[in-house]
């Protein structure tokens, strides 16, 4: 019977599935192997690598498959066979067939019926004749117009006239619109390039035309080739005889030919080079010897051109003589004779198939599975699956590797190496196969490959299913850096594969499916190169490198199967690869991937070529993104825990499964399932899934009841979704040997539950399981998650009981409260500065019982409710500030009578202040200021407040008041501790009069400027009232005299007191431009999208389609004009520079275009009069020239950009600037001291951006700044005292820094809630004072950790809860703080809970519970250590590492030192360290840590070897320099660094050897104050210039510098240096000449080569040094000329190497220097310093082993190469003599 399947995708690449027969396929897909089995919907076979052999299918096995089969892959298998035209005819939809590398032969008439054929590519078949007519695309009725990709290179079928490959004339292909690549090369293809050739395709999509090594002749027309790039069209190797010059090269055309000139097209007649043509300056066409050879245009040798573009049949004569190749066996190689030597030793006799072989009729080259090369050498071995078995005793031949022309050894499916050792012998003579390509020894045996080193022309190599006995890769394989392929499948390799992509930069595919690999993932580099990765079933851990994303060349991707029992295999989020045009596979199924699908996951692949994209079993969440649509059913997703499907439903293309089976089609709803996790036939729908919570996802396979976490799953999961690895921090997470009580951010209560989750700014990412985590601990109270970028759902734990009583989402995601209501006890609620919008939040009003609401600057907008007084009865802290709340304030807010601070100001209030708010008695603050600016604005008389005892601020300046200022006005407050009154920008009016009860408040204290008032009260100021308001006719910029010393300046025009600003005085702002007239907005936003590439846009909905700009993707009008507000178009792929018209956007306010690969044109800036806030980071901006006329900028954000070396001057001249955003950039410089000139600013944040020097104290100057961030930068100096008068301060973090001295008491700074120190070097005691008049209802946190504060902690701390003094020199705790009765942790550890005392530690410094106490450690002398450096070591321990002696001990604290050890551990990535064998471990000293060298007998570090061991970041080593004060060697070499911080290397005064060789850092700025350091090693970096702090380091011997990017003219002061004996500074780009150089007396090696020096060698030249010194000098590989001057014989020992210059003579003194170079001047005279002008040698001058041999082309002296010798000749000349001896010898014999 007919079986009828409903497959519509079938892959079974690379695989043995089928067992070698096209045929199996059918049984392999049916149950019984004798029905008919029929794919009518199957629209995707993919059988590549399939090792399938005999015919190609015939049409009855095709016509199961139907019409449908669009997609087709058959490549590298062993079909064979002509193909029918009925196979055209039948796939009328076939759009891509690939079935390159088979043995098909026949014409190509079916391939031409194929009408909608988009992708055929049948490369290295054995098709012969012509290409067919519906292939030629020459007339718009070819069935083959569609064509977008055709390769039909390599045929070597020979036809009946004996030409091999495809003939014919080379066809037009004129009107292949869509043709973009094309590949006909290495055919015999003639006639001439017609002028119409590829006349139809664009040159912009266009790739490249293939059309080398054929027999195209005659003269090369101009037209079909300008419209193309010079390298676009290759005709290397044919028989052009002529070009039209005149179009062709046109010097005007980019590119090449503007440097090379028709060069850059062909080599002339008469030249040649490797590639036909010149692309580099270092590689041009060279002169052949005979004018006669190479005829042609385009030649790549000096050969016979007759044989261009001709594959001859191979020759077919035995090779019986020796061939000219090297000795084997002290003989010349019998080819015959090594393969009966291969017979033999393999059990030939057994072999499958041995026709021809041994027979003495049949030539080798006819012997089966050898084919030969033209001159009848063997060229290539196939004997896979042959049954070769090493007989016993025997080895296998090394002869092999002697066969001169052996390009392919292919010995795979044998029995080679199982038995025996012969592995070992095998490789040592490989180095002698100097052709050999490709090397197959999968399946033989083979556990190792010790020698395979010396195949250094390999390219290819499998080594799969053997047995490398659990070893790493060989390392053996890191030399073969032509490599290109490399597969070890089920190899049995453990380990990491860092080598793999540090080592082999040329690898196209890499396999190591089935193996034990291991650790992260590309820690080591990128491949830009890599086309194919394959990793299924091993171990890898960690998250998805971004560095992936750089593998732009990448088609197959498989990273499956790393999850096991033991491992969760992959985490972290999913990579977008949205970059990635050739994927085609993508397989990262089974691992512990988390977060939501990236928005345009797979943006970039063709949904034509793609195969699929398997995600299943990881842990995914949210939806699937709209972007997927076009390949969904190509996505597999099951099993993740994804919550919908609507938006991809809806969009989903027509005519897919979406018509049958709905959105189940995508993947099965929630509470049902099937196998598949999707419905794709009516045979297979999505069934019901009855037990309770199971299938609870979409997508499921199975119905379970979910698996109910603990909480440490539950915390682990945080790190797993949320970016763990990359967290700033995270001490002891993932450790299994740490309770989870002792992790970072956890606390736990007494019993051991966990009650608060602290992760604030840790740099966590992707969705937060709320879910699982409340779920999983009921008992969590407290969850804090301020300031990471983190999704959070409050719907997604609606039927969960939550008790949480404290939550802080400041600065996250945040972007709703729906839901938050799941929290009835929730009393601390923050949520300020995320991008909430709509009303005030419903659900906010049923927690009753909330105490402090934080939801400041939001979007949040209307009215307050009416019943927000009533509903949150007990909030103390009510904070709404700078939303876009409008209307009256309810009455209700009266019945908040628990309020302790109301802060509503910068929003959009109006009415009058009700009255009602004169019953909060218990108010310390009131801000409701700034109503005006955003369009409101309180009305009426001055509210009175005299019921307010409590009162302490008040703020209601910028709104609309009226009116006198009442007698009664503040008349109950406690003066002596009123902090502020402000009611300044108002219209209160008449005399200013204060209650007398109000003089005890300083003038200092209180704003009554930019009001109406008329006069001031005489008992206020007496006679001199200037101190609080500037009288009429004079103004001030505060509106009051700002000091004794200074007066108010005259205003005629100032009416009232106290004025502010004077228009007839201030400087006149220079002159505006008037605004361009007829504006059309429509206009400028259609030259922001033509010239931002808007068709390449992520999002342009609507854009230049519809006529309402307001409708278009980003843009927001104003609500009565239609006119643009505000334009935002985020990480939405805009490039090139934004058009400065953009600015002319009348009404614009806000522009925010962070995140795309854009500059800006600042110049119309000058217009944009309503531009407010500006946000361009993450762009490839590196300038802001002219912004500085922007005229009223409130909010500027320029961080993550490219400016290097300086902050923008620009930036200081935007005065009205209240916001400035700056971090991650890379300043390298100081703060500008006139950044006190932004007067206005509030906010400074600049963290991350290389800032150095001191911090100005200008900065005094912004009086107005509320929050200053400026963590991780190298700023040094002491804190200014001038930090001490920003009263308005309330957020300061200068962590992370080098600051020192004594901390500031900031005692007047009342506002401070948070205040980071911590990693820096402040010294002395904390002052008595310290914060001494901050709230502590308020402050959130001090961080004063990791300095060296010492003496005791005063008892000013005890009034506040969150402090963190961990690891200083503490000596004492003031007694107050350990009071008990201050409750918490206090009350149930004491002092203990502060800080660990003296002889203890834990991993905090303090205790927090019950299971994290503080543990005993003699050696941990201070209060609060986090590690204990002793431990370990007590009497009788024996220390068993590496150590140094003769090294003068200097004091050391071990704790520091351990402590310095575990901060590099943790700050570089130390658990993906290669080498971090007892790390961390606190039990084993760290004398015994991987890599840690001591002083014998003591607990001191001398040295640091942690070369090659995967240390990654920028390190900063101020505390390794300062702790410890022993080291002298330190070696980081060979580490993927991103550079170095030398911040305090002036302390490590015993450093004396510094390693960082490879470690790509392209600075060494601050290494010059370095007091010690004698040798320095910085090979292979990237270091640019001639760094002159070198020349600060007196006392250094070696400086190696070589392979850098050092250039300019080379130093001439190194005698500066007067100890350095070796100066390495080769292969740089060094320039200048060597006159004038001074060198140190003591330099005795010097290597300036390969570099650009030029000039004559100076007789001056190594002045100052001794002439009896044994110099070893290197100058070769420059551009010197002229003579080699005799002065140099004054040195009577020396090593000189002069070889590649342009030297044009030697002085005859020179020549009897018998001690030089090794004694060879005595041996060979002039030529052992250089060979003469006609002669070469290797090394450029005669030794023992090498004479100068004649050479032609040598135009110099010191000549070391032969331009037209072949090596191989170069060989042979020196083995002549002995060949010659050994046929003299047959003979005799």
């Amino acid at each position: 019977g007919t079986v009828t399947s409903n497959l519509q995708y079938i892959d079974l690449s690379e695989s043995d599935a089928l067992g070698g027969t096209f045929s199996n396929l059918m049984e392999i897909t049916s149950t019984f192997s004798s029905q008919f089995i029929y794919f009518p919907r199957l629209s995707d076979l993919y059988l590549s690598g399939c090792r399938l052999h005999g015919d190609f299918p015939n049409m009855a096995q095709l016509a199961t498959f139907g019409s449908t089969l669009e997609r087709c892959s058959l490549d590298d298998n062993g079909l064979t066979g002509t193909i029918s035209t009925d196979f055209g005819t039948t796939m009328t939809n076939l759009r891509v067939f690939t079935a390159s590398g088979n043995d098909l032969e026949g014409n190509l008439s079916a391939f031409g019926e194929l009408v909608k054929i988009r992708h055929l590519n049948l490369r290295g078949n054995s098709f012969t004749g012509t290409i067919p007519e519906k292939l030629r695309c020459e007339d718009s009725t070819s069935g083959a117009t569609l064509l977008e990709k055709l390769d039909l290179s390599r045929q070597r079928g020979i036809s009946s006239a004996g030409t091999t490959g495809l003939t014919g004339t080379l066809p037009s292909f004129s009107q292949c619109e869509d043709l973009r690549r094309l590949d006909l090369s290495h055919n015999q293809l003639g006639g001439q390039v017609s002028e119409n050739f590829l006349q139809s395709v664009d040159p912009l999509i266009f790739e490249s035309a293939s059309l080398s090594s054929n027999l195209i002749e005659g003269e090369l027309p101009g037209k079909p080739l300008v419209r193309f790039d010079a390298d676009a069209i290759d005709l290397r190797d044919n028989r052009i005889t002529s070009l039209e010059i005149d179009l062709i090269c046109d010097s005007s055309r980019s590119g090449a030919i503007a440097a090379f000139g028709c060069d850059a097209v062909l080599c002339p007649p008469g030249t040649y080079a490797r590639i036909g043509r010149q692309e580099e300056a270092d590689e041009p066409c060279l002169p052949c010897d005979i004018d006669t050879q190479s005829q042609y245009w385009g030649s790549i040798s000096c050969g016979n051109d007759q044989s261009v573009g001709t594959e001859s049949a191979p020759s077919t004569t035995p090779l019986d003589t020796p061939v000219n190749t090297p000795l084997y066996n002290e003989g010349p190689v019998i080819e015959k004779d090594v393969l009966l030597e291969l017979y033999d030793a393999t059990g030939g006799e057994d072999w499958f198939n041995k026709v021809g072989w041994a027979t003495e009729s049949t030539p080798i080259c006819e012997w089966y599975g050898i084919q030969c090369a033209e001159d009848g050498t063997v060229e290539s071995i196939d004997l896979g699956g042959n049954n070769l078995a090493l007989v016993d005793g025997k080895t296998l031949p090394t002869s092999l590797f002697y066969l001169p022309s052996l390009k392919y050894l292919i010995l795979k499916e044998n029995t080679l190496f199982k038995y025996s050792n012969a592995e070992l012998e095998f490789f040592k003579d490989i180095g002698a196969a100097n052709l050999l390509e490709a090397l197959d020894l999968s399946s033989t045996g083979l556990s190792g490959v010790s020698g395979i080193q010396g195949g250094v022309t390999l390219n290819e190599i499998h080594l799969d299913f053997n047995d490398f006995a659990g070893s790493t890769i060989p390392n053996e394989l890191y030399s073969l850096n032509r490599l290109r392929i490399l597969t070890m499948d089920s190899s049995n390799v453990s380990g990491k594969i860092n080598g793999v992509f540090n080592f082999l930069k040329n690898l196209q595919v890499f396999s190591a499916n089935d193996n034990k690999l291991d650790g992260s993932l590309l820690q080591g580099g990128y491949l830009s190169t890599l086309s194919t990765l394959r990793l299924r079933n091993n171990s890898l851990t960690g998250t998805l490198p971004t560095s992936l994303n750089l593998f732009v060349s990448l088609s197959v991707l498989d990273l499956s199967r790393q999850k096991s029992d033991e491992s969760p295999g992959l985490e972290g989020p999913l990579l977008e690869f949205s970059q990635m045009p050739n994927l085609k596979r993508l397989d990262l199924s089974d691992n512990s991937l988390s977060g939501p699908i990236p928005g345009f996951f797979l943006a970039g692949v063709d949904p034509d070529m793609f195969e699929y994209a398997d995600l299943a079993e990881n842990s995914l969440v949210s939806s699937i993104p709209v972007g997927l649509k076009s390949i969904f059913s190509k996505v597999y997703l099951q099993n993740n825990k994804i919550t919908s499907v609507d938006q991809i439903c809806e969009s989903a293309l027509k005519g897919s499964n979406l018509e049958f089976f709905g959105c189940d089609a995508i993947l099965c709803s929630p509470g049902t399932y099937n196998y598949l996790g999707r419905s794709q036939s009516y045979d297979n729908p999505c069934e019901q899934c009855n037990i309770s919570g199971g299938a609870q996802f979409f997508g499921s396979t199975s119905c379970e009841a979910p698996k109910e976490l603990n909480p440490k799953d539950a915390i682990e999961l945080i790190y797993s979704s949320c970016g763990g690895p990359n967290w700033i921090s995270s001490t002891n997470w993932m450790s299994g040997n740490v309770p989870v009580c002792q992790w970072e951010g956890i606390q736990c209560s007494g019993d051991g539950s966990i009650v608060e989750i602290s992760l604030r700014s840790n740099g966590l990412k992707n969705a937060f399981p709320a879910r699982e985590i409340f779920q999983a601990i009921p008992t969590l109270t407290a969850l804090a998650l301020e300031g990471n970028d983190v999704d959070f759902l409050f719907e997604s734990i609606q039927d969960i009981s939550a008790e949480l009583t404290s939550l802080d989402l400041t600065n996250t995601n945040l972007a709703s409260f729906d839901g938050i209501d799941i929290f009835p006890n929730l009393a601390e609620l923050y949520a300020g500065n995320n991008a909430i919008t709509g009303e005030f939040p419903r659900d906010i009003l049923k927690l009753s019982n909330l105490k402090r609401l934080v939801i400041s600057f939001n979007n949040l907008d209307g009215l307050l409710p009416d019943d927000i007084g009533t509903s949150l009865g007990k909030v103390e802290l009510l904070v709404l500030h700078h939303n876009n709340f409008s209307g009256a304030l309810p009455s209700s807010l009266g019945k908040l009578s628990s309020v302790h601070y109301l802060e509503l100001q910068s929003n959009a209030f109006s009415g009058e202040i009700p009255s009602d708010l004169a019953q909060l008695s218990e108010l310390w603050g009131i801000d409701l200021s700034d109503q005006v600016s955003k369009g409101g604005g309180f009305t009426g008389n001055l509210t009175s407040f005299n019921t307010m005892s409590g009162l302490k601020r008040l703020d209601l300046s910028k709104n609309k008041l009226e009116g006198s200022i009442p007698s009664d006005f503040l008349s109950t407050v406690e003066t002596s501790s009123f902090e502020k009154l402000d009611l300044s920008s108002n219209l209160l009016s008449g005399k200013l009069e204060l209650p007398s009860i109000l003089s005890g408040i300083p003038f200092s204290s209180m704003n009554f400027s930019d009001n109406r008032f008329s006069g001031i009260s005489a008992d206020l100021c007496g006679n001199d009232c200037a101190m609080v308001l500037c009288a009429p006719t004079t103004f001030s910029p505060t509106g009051r005299q700002p000091s004794s010393a200074e007066y108010c300046e005259h205003c005629p025009t100032a009416v009232y007191w106290g004025t502010t600003t004077c228009p007839g005085i201030s400087p006149t702002p220079s002159p505006i431009d008037p605004l361009p007239e007829s504006i059309n907005e429509k206009d400028i936003l259609k030259s922001i999208y033509d010239s931002c590439r808007g068709e390449d846009w992520f999002n342009s909905e609507n854009w230049m389609s519809s006529e309402n700009i307001c409708d278009w993707y980003g843009v927001t009008c104003t609500p009565f004009q239609d006119s643009v507000q505000s334009l935002v178009l985020s990480d939405n792929n805009l490039v090139n520079e934004v058009p400065t018209e953009v600015f002319q956007l009348p009404y614009l306010e806000t522009l925010i275009l962070d995140s795309n690969g854009i500059t800006v044109d600042f110049t119309s800036i000058k217009y944009a009069f309503k531009l407010s806030s500006l946000d361009l980071s993450s762009t490839d901006l590196f300038s802001v020239e002219g912004i500085e006329n922007a005229p009223n900028l409130l909010t500027l954000d320029i961080s993550q950009n490219d400016f290097q070396k300086s902050i923008p001057k620009e930036i200081f001249s935007l005065t009205t600037l209240q916001q400035l955003f700056m971090g991650d950039n890379d300043f390298r410089t100081s703060i500008p001291s006139n950044i006190g000139d932004l007067k206005n600013l509030r906010l400074l944040s600049c963290p991350s951006s290389m800032l150095t020097g001191s911090i100005p104290s200008n900065i005094g100057a912004l009086i107005d700044l509320v929050h200053i961030n400026l963590e991780d930068n190298s700023l040094t100096g002491s804190l200014p005292l001038d930090l001490e008068n920003l009263y308005s301060l309330t957020f300061v973090d200068a962590s992370d820094n080098t600051l020192e001295g004594q901390l500031p008491s900031f005692s007047a700074m009342k506002n401070i809630r948070r205040l980071d120190l911590s990693n820096n070097a402040f010294s002395q005691s904390i002052p008595e004072d310290f914060l001494s008049n901050v709230n502590p209802l308020f402050f959130d946190y001090l961080d004063l950790s990791n300095n060296f504060i010492v003496g005791e902690v005063p008892s000013i701390l005890a009034h506040f809860e969150s402090v963190f003094l961990q690891d200083n020199l503490i000596t004492g705790l003031d007694d107050e703080l350990c009071d008990k009765a201050r409750g918490g942790l206090i009350k149930q550890f004491g002092c203990d809970s502060i800080l660990c005392p003296p002889n203890t530690f834990n991993a905090i410094g303090r205790q927090d519970s019950e299971s994290n106490p503080c543990h005993i450690c003699p050696s941990a002398q201070y209060y609060g250590s986090t590690s204990c450096g002793g431990a370990a070591v007590t009497e009788g321990t024996e220390i068993t590492a590496v150590v140094q002696e003769g090294v003068e001990i200097r004091p050391s604290d071990a704790n520091e030192e351990k402590q310095a050890l575990a901060k590099l551990y943790l700050t570089c990535g130390g658990e993906y360290w290669t080498e971090n064998e007892h790390w961390m471990d606190s039990n084993i000293s760290f004398c015994k840590w991987k890599g840690v060298e001591c002083r014998f007998g003591a607990e001191t570090v001398t040295g640091l070897q942690l070369g090659s061991n995967n240390i990654q970041g920028t390190p900063g080593f101020i505390s390794i320099f300062q702790l410890l004060p022993n080291l002298s060697t330190l070696n980081l070499s060979r580490n993927p660094l991103a550079g170095f911080n030398f911040n305090g290397i002036e302390n490590s005064a015993s450093l004396s050897e510094l390693d960082l060789d490879a470690t790509g850092i392209s600075s060494i700025v601050g290494i010059g104050l370095s007091p010690s350091l004698t040798h320095i090693s910085l090979r292979n970096n990237r270091i640019s210039g001639f760094p002159q702090e070198i020349f600060q380091m007196k006392t250094l011997k070696t400086l190696l510098m070589s392979n850098n990017q050092l250039d300019g003219r080379i130093p001439t002061t190194f005698d500066l240096l007067p100890n350095l004996q070796t100066l390495i500074l080769s292969s740089n780009s060094l320039s200048g000449v060597l006159d004038g150089i001074d060198f140190p007396s003591s330099l005795r090696i010097l290597d300036l080569s390969q570099n650009l020096l030029s000039n004559s060698i100076p007789v001056t030249f190594l002045r100052g040094i001794p002439t009896s010194a044994s110099l070893d000098i290197d100058l070769s590989g420059n551009f010197l000329s002229g003579n080699v001057p005799g002065e140099l014989s004054r040195f009577s020992q020396m090593d000189l190497y002069l070889q590649d210059n342009r030297i044009t003579s030697i002085d005859s003194e020179l020549c009897s220097k018998e001690d030089w170079n090794g004694n060879d001047v005595r041996k060979y005279g002039c030529s052992g310093i250089l060979c003469p002008i006609g002669h070469f040698a290797n090394g450029g001058r005669q030794s023992t082993n090498t004479p100068c041999a004649r050479c032609i082309s040598a135009e110099y002296y010191g000549t070391s190469t032969c331009e037209g010798e072949s090596s191989v000749t170069r060989t042979n000349m020196y083995l002549w003599p002995s060949l010659a001896f050994v046929f003299v010898l047959q003979i005799l014999i």
